[in-house]
C-alpha cells in the first residue's frame, strides 16, 4: 500500500509542483526553502470475513498525511498553494491495490491543517483518510 501511494505522489508531484522537493518518510529533508514530505498512517483495522487462512479479508484505514514546509514570515499563500496541489493529487482518487484482485486503496477528501512556526519554516499538514484491503 504504501508503495502505491508513494509512487502515485512522487509521479504526480514532479508535474504539480516542479521544483518543490517531495522527501518520502524516513529520507532525509532537504535544505530548500520549501519542500513537502509523505507519510502514511495506520489506523484501525477490521476483519470483514471468517474462514480458512489465505481467504480472510480484512479491511484497514489510514491516513495519508503529507507535511508541509516553506519559508517563515512569507505569507500563507505558499503552502494554501502547495495543501491545494496535494489534494489535487490525493482526495477521492481509487488507487491500484498492489495485490492483483484486492479492493483499490479509496481515499476521502482531506484537509488542511495549519501547524506553526519553527526557527526557518512555517509548516502546516494535509490529512487524506483512506482504506484499503487485504486478503490474509
Amino acid at each position: 500500500m504504501r508503495e502505491v501511494v508513494s509512487a502515485a505522489m512522487v509521479a504526480a508531484w514532479a508535474t504539480a509542483a516542479p521544483g518543490i522537493p517531495l522527501v518520502l518518510e524516513n529520507e532525509a529533508r532537504p535544505s530548500a526553502d520549501s519542500f513537502v514530505l509523505l507519510a502514511i498512517t495506520p489506523t484501525t483495522s477490521a476483519q470483514m470475513t471468517l474462514g480458512r487462512a489465505g481467504i480472510r479479508r480484512t479491511r484497514r484505514d489510514g491516513w495519508i498525511v503529507v507535511k508541509l514546509w516553506g519559508p517563515a514570515n512569507a505569507g500563507s499563500a505558499g503552502l494554501a498553494a502547495l495543501a491545494d496541489k496535494v489534494r489535487v493529487i490525493l482526495e477521492m482518487v481509487a488507487l491500484p491495490s498492489p495485490v492483483a484482485g484486492e479492493e483499490p486503496i479509496v481515499t476521502f477528501a482531506g484537509h488542511t491543517q495549519p501547524i506553526g512556526e519553527d526557527g526557518r519554516w512555517s509548516m502546516s499538514m494535509v490529512r487524506v483518510p483512506c482504506w484499503w484491503t487485504e486478503t490474509k
